[in-house]
């Protein structure tokens, strides 16, 4: 397996956390399962089509797409003899901000980048895409996105849940929703149907998410954590919530999913968020 990654320039990183190229065999990654990351992307497969498959769907994914965010580990992509991938790791509000998408519309899903976005919107980026190596094409979408954020205007609702996602990330472990719409100035109301459409999930949602993200970041550290110790690192003062949470958003129990096989998993939490 072959993961090359590069970070975007300073201009954009707001929006942006990281472009990817992932090849593997079939052999290498037999199946794929999605993570919720809290991340949305735009990706290109080069060579053949994957199959995707959940509870809801199943199907072969489109040659440009845009995932939206995840938000239970029951997705599946199985590679019919390759997984080469070109992504851009959006940041919550990145998409929704370049190209002024509804994203509570995305979730779960692997929507056609073609009929989502406009007809030149996708030309250029897959042209920029396709350019001569990885590194070239990166610099290339940062050209791209850096003038595309110079003709954007904010809007006041943009501002609010960029600061909300800000204060998300910052104290996920102790925040609640009433206290951040408080400190957003929106009502718990408007700061659900806001956060949808521009993030795509309720931000309680996404809460939960970063939390256990936390214990991608414990698994590349390499720390050995008790369940108790593991819980209160993630924000959960009850183990048993903890249990629970981490179970309905990924489907299998914590021990499970950290001594799981999966080359493709332990990929990404080799490049876990610190």
């Amino acid at each position: 397996m072959r993961v090359l990654e590069q970070k975007p320039d300073q201009a954009v990183s707001r929006y942006i956390n990281r472009y990817l190229l992932v090849e593997a065999d079939k052999s290498e990654m037999p199946e794929v399962k999605i993570l919720p990351t809290g991340y949305s992307y735009l990706s290109k497969v080069f060579g053949e089509l994957s199959r995707v498959e959940s509870p809801t769907k199943s199907g072969y994914i489109p040659r440009f797409f845009l995932g939206g965010q995840i938000t239970r580990q029951d997705i599946s992509l199985f590679p019919v003899h390759e997984f080469i991938h070109f992504g851009i790791e959006f940041k919550p509000t990145g998409i929704h901000h370049f190209f002024n998408i509804d994203m509570s519309e995305t979730v779960n899903g692997f929507e056609d980048g073609n009929v989502l976005l406009e007809e030149q919107v996708s030309e250029e980026l897959l042209s920029l895409i396709d350019s001569n190596s990885f590194e070239d094409s990166c610099n290339k979408l940062d050209d791209y996105f850096i003038q595309l954020l110079r003709r954007s205007s904010k809007q006041e609702k943009d501002q609010q849940i960029e600061k909300a996602v800000d204060l998300i990330i910052e104290n996920a472990n102790s925040i609640s929703i009433n206290d951040l719409a408080q400190k957003v100035f929106l009502s718990p109301r408007q700061l659900r149907r806001k956060f949808k459409e521009i993030c795509g999930i309720p931000p309680g949602a996404y809460r939960n998410i970063i939390q256990i993200n936390n214990v991608y970041s414990s698994i590349a550290k390499n720390d050995e954590k008790r369940l108790s110790e593991l819980a209160y690192h993630c924000g959960f003062y009850d183990t048993s919530h903890f249990v629970k949470t981490f179970e309905k958003l990924m489907n299998e129990k914590p021990l499970d999913f950290i001594n799981r096989d999966d080359s493709f998993l332990q990929t990404y939490i080799k490049y876990a968020r610190d």
